[in-house]
């Protein structure tokens, strides 16, 4: 599971970094058409579909890896049931302590 995480965590930083540089580092300005509503600047077509495609895999990893990583349960270790294990199958404790003793863990 730590190496599941640890892709995620890859691919949502690349996303992130990547929306980043898109926002930052899009030049727009004004072209040959003053009079039409909008931006223009001298990107091609080919570069356009790219750009988008790339900022729409970006979106849908962001939205996909925090639905898994929100969903995953996590698996709290119980140390204290292995340590009490530990001790009944060294013979420190009796059954019957470790019942007691286990009762009061599964209390809390």
């Amino acid at each position: 599971m730590k190496k599941k995480k640890g892709l995620i965590y890859v691919l949502l930083s690349i996303s992130i970094g990547y929306l980043f540089y898109n926002y930052l580092f899009t030049d727009y300005g004004f072209g040959m058409m003053n009079h039409h509503y909008g931006y223009y600047d001298d990107y091609s077509r080919i570069t356009y579909y790219l750009n988008s495609s790339l900022v729409f895999i970006s979106y849908t990893i962001i939205i996909v890896s925090t639905l898994i990583l929100i969903t995953s349960k996590t698996e709290s270790k119980d140390y204290s049931m292995t340590f009490l294990d530990e001790r009944l199958s060294k013979g420190e404790i009796s059954v019957d302590e470790y019942r007691k003793i286990k009762g009061v863990i599964n209390k809390k």
